[in-house]
């Protein structure tokens, strides 16, 4: 592994020893939220890009569930930053508590998707639907065993068609109970977790906070600022649309669904941070820069 930082001597010489156990935990939990973060920045421009050329840009990043492939997609993404979150581990037992807190709710997310078809800008959308048991005697003569659902206010059992796009009743609420609480848990990463300073890791020789720290504290907290702005912004939504007008202008600018995107980009900034992804490796405590060198050291042993 290429190193452009300190050296092993260098290191030491700040008093930044590390154990090569320690070193390993340290740089596989900068690879996991690296691998956390790069997901989680891409995932909304793979989902609005490949959904521009297909049949829909849906109200939110939740409503991909029901794209045909783009559907597998979101789930595969999701369930990827689920186990690794679940596989994050930190000796600061909080941190990993509340990573595996996160991985619940975004199984929440996944295994109990949103409700309503969530495409307002075509008449007719090619979507996955959960399939509806009805007597056969309410289909009309002629209609054949496999058949398109369009308009969705001539489904079987009539009405909107929404049953169509509900995995029970209630999900849909648990699903944006469980949405808000994972990134309301990860912006608690970037207001707590992340900027806690060590003193033995993040202060220099004379107890002052290293600049570094410093620029990612900054970093940390403006990302857990704009999550949470985000969050509040599209909950706000709900009360200040009352009428069905202004709900349909809302979606059909996809608002829903730029929000989550900031707030997952914000997300993602914080966690390829904390791995010292690119750019951020510029970052780096003296101890991130001797752990990395005691891991190439022994790959290259």
């Amino acid at each position: 592994m290429a190193n452009d930082g300190l050296g092993v001597g260098d290191a030491q010489e700040f008093g930044c020893d590390i154990s090569t156990q320690d070193a390993a935990r340290l740089v596989s939990q900068q690879r996991f939220a690296i691998l956390v973060g790069q997901i989680a920045f891409l995932l909304p421009i793979a989902l609005y890009g490949f959904g521009y050329f297909g049949a829909c840009n849906f109200d939110s990043i939740s409503h991909y569930f029901y794209a045909p492939v783009l559907g597998t997609l979101f789930i595969v993404a999701l369930s990827a930053i689920g186990v690794f979150l679940l596989l994050y581990q930190s000796d600061y037992r909080p941190e990993t508590w509340l990573a595996n807190l996160a991985a619940l709710f975004v199984a929440g997310v996944v295994f109990l998707p949103t409700d309503h078809k969530g495409c307002e800008n075509k008449e007719a959308v090619e979507a996955r639907i959960f399939a509806i048991a009805f007597d056969a005697s309410e289909l009309k003569p002629g209609t054949p065993q496999e058949f398109k659902i369009s308009p969705f206010d001539e489904m079987p059992k009539g009405g909107s068609g929404i049953d169509y796009f509900e995995l029970t009743n209630g999900s849909g609420d648990i699903h944006v109970i469980a949405a808000g609480l994972f990134l309301g848990t990860l912006a608690l990463f970037c207001f707590w977790i992340f900027p806690r300073v060590i003193d033995d890791v993040h202060r220099d020789e004379q107890g002052r906070v290293r600049p570094q720290k410093k620029i990612r504290n900054r970093i940390y907290i403006a990302s857990g600022v704009v999550m949470v702005l985000s969050l509040g912004a599209i909950g706000l939504q709900f009360f200040v649309f009352s009428s069905e007008a202004q709900t349909l202008k809302w979606n059909a600018g996809n608002w829903t669904f730029v929000l989550e995107a900031v707030a997952l980009w914000a997300f993602a900034l914080s966690w390829m941070l904390k791995g010292r992804m690119g750019p951020f490796a510029a970052l780096m405590d003296p101890r991130d820069d001797m752990a990395r060198v005691q891991i190439s050291n022994r790959s290259d042993g």
